[in-house]
């Protein structure tokens, strides 16, 4: 069983009621591109989400990254 201790040393991860979801927050120059200020969707899980959640941090950092290596003014 998970204790409450180890979801503190996961930033996005967030307890909801039961249920743990993915949340994180959109870079403040990205913002516009996304159209929003943060990410947040259920892992559909009441266990094991500290795995879960690191999977589910790459892909938005991969689109953070990328985003960012664009050149100014291209649109995607």
């Amino acid at each position: 069983m998970r204790r409450e201790s180890d979801m503190y040393g996961q930033t996005r991860l967030h307890k909801g009621g039961s249920i743990d979801y993915f949340r994180a927050m959109v870079p403040t120059d990205l913002r516009s591109h996304f159209g929003k200020r943060e990410i947040v969707y259920s892992l559909r899980t009441k266990d094991k989400a500290t795995r879960l959640v690191r999977r589910a941090s790459v892909e938005p950092d991969k689109q953070f990254e990328r985003i960012h290596a664009e050149p100014a003014g291209s649109t995607c």
